[in-house]
């Protein structure tokens, strides 16, 4: 594959990422395994590797999950740093299937094949300053994307908002 190619194949996979995150549901919440965090009252966020497109949807669904916890977000200062970061597993290609057999949600618009991948958001809680991770957690969803399709950004949003606040279920409050 030539490079100009890759590139543009790359920018529309990026473009289309999330196509067809529409539920919760179809959103996997893998909790985090390391102890919980000492607790704190404030955090900042400092996204790492997410497309420009999906940063601020993430990112404000993110701090709202966690502002439901009695958190406060701040610009700088925070007591904590959220990293969010995008990982992707690419799944190679299937043959094409008939519209709605793979995700009921897409909106095919162009036949010419799939690429699958798995996204996968990783949050990363450090004290401010520190380099030991405090908290880690993540999400991640089977994507099937065809040529054509595009992010439905409402339901996609909501889905965001919903796997957070399941990741964060078993979250500590602050301090009183």
């Amino acid at each position: 594959m030539n490079k100009p190619f890759r590139q543009f194949f790359r920018l529309i996979l990026l473009t289309i990422f999330a196509s067809a995150c529409t539920t919760a549901r179809q959103i996997d919440v893998l909790p985090s395994v390391t102890p919980l965090p000492p607790t704190f009252s404030t955090f900042e966020m400092d996204p790492e590797s997410l497309p420009a497109f999906l940063g601020p949807v993430l990112i404000s669904n993110f701090a709202v999950a966690l502002a439901e916890h009695g958190y406060e977000p701040v610009v700088n200062n925070g007591d904590v740093v959220i990293t969010l970061r995008l990982h992707q597993e690419q799944l190679g290609q299937e043959p094409t299937k008939q519209r709605g057999s793979v995700d009921d949600f897409a909106e095919q618009i162009d036949t010419s094949g799939e690429t699958r991948f798995i996204a996968r958001i990783v949050v990363e809680v450090r004290s401010k300053g520190q380099p030991g991770l405090l908290w880690t957690g993540s999400i991640q969803r089977l994507h099937t994307i065809r040529a054509g399709d595009y992010m439905h950004m409402g339901p996609a949003s909501n889905a965001f908002l919903q796997a957070f606040r399941e990741l964060l279920v078993n979250y500590p409050g602050p301090p009183d």
